[in-house]
């Protein structure tokens, strides 16, 4: 049907869906000043938004075909006294995913389209190929540094806050965090199958619902 009626691949035209390459380098910094300005202003439109990107950086974690990665930003570059961190979240689809690509503390480089999830917020996703050996073109994913050879600024940090900040301060987005103080389970539910996991819903010691879910999986 898709060649009768010349649909597809078959229209002679190119496919919006596909992805064909043509990456332009942006930092996590450039990709969250535009999820910032979108959160502050609904009407803003982040202009990463379907683009083709290609990112660096520290993974800081990794969950139900998600890799969370971390980058520093200094002075110089963010504007901000001391520097600050920037993050995103990579999907990387369905399939097994090479455990180099998800080790904690390699410093990767991914190829990919940036895009606003529903669920997962601002991400990453179609990712063209995650190889096991050695890349072989300038779009496959590939680790920069390993864990043990990382230089000093790549560094995964972690940032300690108060369980009242989270909610508020646009910095953390997409960061790992460590609450200095108490927080409270409120609830939360568990899938099943090959991927399962439980979230957990929390509130501070004031009993204030937290905007924020704790993510647990299981192997």
């Amino acid at each position: 049907q898709a060649k009768e009626f010349k649909l597809n691949l078959f229209s002679g035209e190119k496919d919006p869906l596909f992805n064909y390459g043509d990456y332009d380098d942006v930092s996590l910094l450039d990709i969250k000043r535009e999820v910032e300005a979108s959160l502050k202003d609904p009407d803003h439109e982040n202009i990463y938004n379907g683009a083709k990107v290609r990112i660096q950086g520290t993974v800081v974690g990794y969950a139900s075909n998600i890799i969370y990665l971390q980058g520093f930003f200094d002075e110089e570059q963010s504007g901000v006294k001391g520097g600050e961190y920037a993050g995103i979240n990579i999907f990387t689809g369905m399939g097994s995913l090479p455990s180099k690509y998800s080790t904690i503390n390699n410093y990767i480089q991914v190829c990919g389209t940036a895009e606003d999830s529903e669920n997962f917020g601002f991400q990453v996703t179609g990712v063209p190929r995650w190889p096991v050996g050695e890349p072989k073109t300038e779009t496959d994913s590939r680790v920069l540094f390993k864990a043990n050879e990382l230089p000093e600024e790549y560094q995964t940090h972690i940032n300690e806050v108060n369980s009242k900040e989270v909610s508020n301060d646009s910095s953390l987005l997409f960061q790992p965090v460590s609450f200095k103080d108490p927080i409270t389970v409120t609830g939360g539910y568990t899938s099943t199958g090959s991927s399962a996991d439980h979230t957990l819903y929390i509130s501070d010691a004031d009993g204030n619902k937290i905007k924020m879910n704790i993510y647990i999986t299981f192997k």
